[in-house]
């Protein structure tokens, strides 16, 4: 059977062929293989993209759960008549409970605008009218006389007087600052300074004098007194009194009216500030206001913009958009080579005129992207192998749940192009790619391929080298049944023969017969030796082979062996050298097994000298060891042969030792005696030039 496969396998073709069939087997498992982690990545970008499709739409839940908070704003702000300063106000309550949104106005058709600080050209408040009468209307004209045309002022303030006998609320904020004006004009500052306190008492009823609201003229015309009688402290006072109204308060009049004012006193606080005629708290309290201030300007001009990119689009399209009253819609525009984004709805208004306005407000992106959607990212579980991030439209990553190793995401999704162009996405925390992962998996795939490959090249390769080998033991222990044969065949012969011719009594001669007895015992022991081969090495192979070591001269047992073999060696002509140390050299040994081993190398020797006829057995010591060399002049080997000569059954394949009749157990036993004395056998060898095979043991051990 082993014989068999060895010859399958040996057939260069057909182990091909099998090669192949292997090779045909894996590329058809691995092509399968492939397929399924193709559809697998299919499947996975499918999870992923659901998963994302959950994260974007839960972003735009909350956005669109705050864009309703702000329509119920919207629909409450509708259903009532609302001065401007109540719009202005409203605004400021919704951009600070709506953190979407920020920079919040209203606009109507004719280009009114209000802003938290500013209303630009809406309708102004109308202040209660009352009807002057007939006495208080003659004297307010005498009075007007005398100031503006007589310059007669103490005349004027008598008829002020008698007319504010007369007069109502209304009339009284004009006649008591027509007197006050007169007391300044005259330079009684102590008089003017008590009818502007008096003057002060209607600010709150929303009354103007011109288009002035009261404070804002009152306030005015007491700073001027105060720096005309050098009160610098008081001055500023009341100097940043009247900023704070003008910065916290804008009137519905005309911007070049109320611009005037506010820079006018800006100025004039700028230049206390800048003399130092203000302490560190007044300063903290200016610089407050002037921020307050630039947020006017801006809001300006923001109303600008508005009325020329907003109010200019929508102006043919309002009353279209008004039917959709509660939509929110976007409007985008350019500002300083910078794209800003509106967000506005179309709101109608029975009560105010015009009744269609819009409300509008820029998106607060940056509380947006920093604060919102991180929130509500890390509110959102995806468990333990992604992070939710939020990509911007060039897909650099703004925020991510997680420490990214790298930017590469696995799928982003674009949320509502009406809202901000970002992008919901999911990324791998260990930064791969689903085209990575695949990848990674393929490799492996192609790996294990490569390594299948491999092993089943392996196994063939071990099969073909178990059966080769196999073979040749098999041919080996057949070789050795043939030579076992004939080397028992050989001194059975000689021995019957010799003997035979003995019992005949055809040799008479006393040396005759001692010479025929003597070829009778040496092949009698030359049979012993063979026999014990074969039994040592039957023990070795079942392990039941023993040794007796026990402490003797190595010298003695060397002897006894040379002295066995002389006759032998003698008759075959052989020329021995013998060197031995003269003193005894003792170590622990089983002398019948190294006789054994020595008697086997000598063996060998004869076997192999060839024509040169020179065997040289020489013991020496080197250090803790002692060693016995047997040389020979022989045919030697190549020293490719040295790692096989000590196998079992092992024989040179030479065409010189063809014809040398032998076990193949001789070094072999040789080498197991020795290495179970815990030593070791060496060899020297060249072809044609014989062979040196060299025991060291050691002069004593412990068994293990």
């Amino acid at each position: 059977m082993i014989k068999k496969v060895y010859m399958i396998f040996s057939s260069r073709g057909i182990a091909a062929a099998g090669l192949l069939l292997v090779l045909i087997t894996c590329a058809v498992l691995s092509y399968n293989d492939y397929e399924a982690i193709d559809k697998r990545a299919e499947q996975i970008k499918l999870n992923y993209k659901s998963t994302t499709d959950l994260l974007r739409d839960k972003i735009e839940h909350e956005i669109i759960s705050r864009e309703e908070k702000l329509t119920g704003y919207l629909n409450i702000l509708q259903t009532q008549v609302r001065s401007s300063n109540y719009l202005k106000s409203w605004l400021t309550r919704v951009e600070k409970n709506n953190s979407i949104i920020k920079a919040p106005f209203i606009l109507n058709q004719a280009g009114g605008f209000i802003t938290p600080l500013v209303s630009s050209e809406w309708e102004t408040d109308k202040a209660e009218l009352i009807q002057v009468s007939e006495i208080a209307s003659i004297y307010f004209k005498k009075a007007e006389a005398a100031e503006f045309n007589e310059r007669d002022f103490s005349n004027a303030i008598k008829l002020y007087m008698k007319a504010l006998h007369n007069a109502t609320t209304g009339d009284s904020v004009v006649l008591i600052s027509g007197i006050a004006r007169c007391y300044l004009k005259n330079k009684n500052y102590p008089r003017a300074l008590k009818e502007y306190d008096r003057l002060m008492k209607y600010k709150d009823a929303g009354l103007t004098i011109g288009s002035i609201p009261v404070e804002i003229a009152a306030l005015t015309q007491i700073a001027d007194i105060y720096s005309e009688i050098h009160k610098n402290r008081k001055r500023i006072s009341i100097l940043i009194e009247l900023y704070k109204n003008l910065v916290d308060n804008s009137w519905n009049s005309n911007e070049a009216e109320y611009n005037y004012y506010l820079k006018s006193v800006s100025n004039k606080i700028r230049n206390l500030y800048l003399n130092n005629f203000a302490d560190d708290s007044t300063k903290k309290i200016i610089s407050n206001l002037q921020k307050k201030e630039e947020s006017i300007y801006e809001d300006e001009n923001y109303a600008v913009i508005i009325r020329n990119t907003l109010l200019k689009e929508l102006k043919s399209s309002v009353p279209m958009l008004a039917t959709r009253n509660k939509e929110l819609n976007y409007f985008q525009y350019a500002d300083k080579g910078t794209n800003s984004r509106l967000g506005y709805f179309i709101m109608t208004n029975t009560f105010l005129k015009p009744k269609l306005l819009i409300f509008g407000f820029q998106i607060n992106s940056n509380n947006i992207i920093k604060n919102l959607l991180p929130q509500i990212l890390r509110g959102v579980n995806l468990g333990n192998d992604t992070y939710a991030g939020l990509l911007n439209q060039n897909d650099s990553v703004l925020f991510c749940t997680g420490q990214l190793k790298g930017q590469k995401y696995l799928i982003a999704e674009r949320l509502r192009d009406k809202f901000l162009p970002l992008k919901a996405a999911l990324f791998d925390r260990e930064g791969k790619s689903i085209e990575q992962q695949i990848t990674k998996e393929k490799q492996q795939a192609f790996l294990l391929f490569g390594l299948t490959v491999v092993v089943l090249i392996i196994g063939i390769s071990i099969i073909i080298s178990a059966a080769k080998h196999e073979y040749q033991v098999s041919k080996l222990k057949s070789d050795f049944v043939s030579n076992v044969s004939h080397e028992l065949k050989t001194p059975l012969s000689i021995i019957r023969m010799f003997g035979e011719t003995l019992e005949s009594g055809i040799v008479k001669e006393k040396s005759k017969q001692q010479e025929f007895y003597g070829i009778i015992k040496r092949e009698s022991e030359r049979l012993t030796d063979l026999i014990n081969n074969v039994l040592d090495f039957s023990k070795i192979e079942s392990g039941k082979k023993e040794f007796n070591f026990k402490e003797i001269d190595i010298i003695e047992v060397v002897k006894k062996v040379i002295e066995s073999y002389k006759l032998q060696l003698d008759g075959l002509k052989f020329r021995l050298e013998v060197i031995l140390p003269e003193k005894r050299v003792m170590a622990e040994i089983d002398s019948g097994a190294i006789s054994q081993a020595l008697i086997n190398l000598l063996s060998n020797a004869v076997k192999y000298s060839g024509d040169g006829k020179y065997i040289l057995i020489e013991t020496f010591e080197s250090g803790d060891n002692v060693s016995i060399a047997v040389e020979d002049h022989g045919i030697g080997m190549d020293r490719k042969e040295f790692k096989n000569i000590f196998d079992n059954f092992y024989r040179i394949s030479n065409p010189k030792t063809a014809q040398i009749k032998g076990t193949g157990l001789g070094l072999t036993i040789a080498k197991y005696i020795v290495e179970a004395h815990k030593g070791t056998i060496s060899v020297k060898s060249e072809t044609g030039r014989g062979s040196r095979f060299t025991i060291s043991l050691p002069r004593s051990f412990h068994l293990s």
